[in-house]
C-alpha cells in the first residue's frame, strides 16, 4: 500500500510541475504579445505625429 501512495504523490507533483510550467509559457507568450502591441503602436502614434508635423509645416508654406 505504501508504494501504491508514494506513486499516487509522485504522479501528482509531476502533474502540478508540468501545470506550472504551462503558466510560465502562457505568461512568457502574453508578455511577448504585449511588447509587440505597445512597438506596434507606439509606431503608430510616430506615424501620426509625423503626419501632423508635416501637415503643420505645409500650413505654414501656405501661409508664406
Amino acid at each position: 500500500m505504501a508504494n501504491l501512495e508514494k506513486k499516487k504523490d509522485k504522479e501528482k507533483a509531476s502533474s502540478e510541475e508540468e501545470d506550472d510550467v504551462s503558466v510560465s509559457e502562457d505568461d512568457i507568450s502574453l508578455s511577448e504579445f504585449e511588447e509587440e502591441y505597445e512597438i506596434a503602436t507606439k509606431e503608430v502614434q510616430l506615424k501620426t505625429e509625423d503626419a501632423d508635423a508635416l501637415e503643420a509645416n505645409n500650413e505654414k508654406k501656405d501661409e508664406l
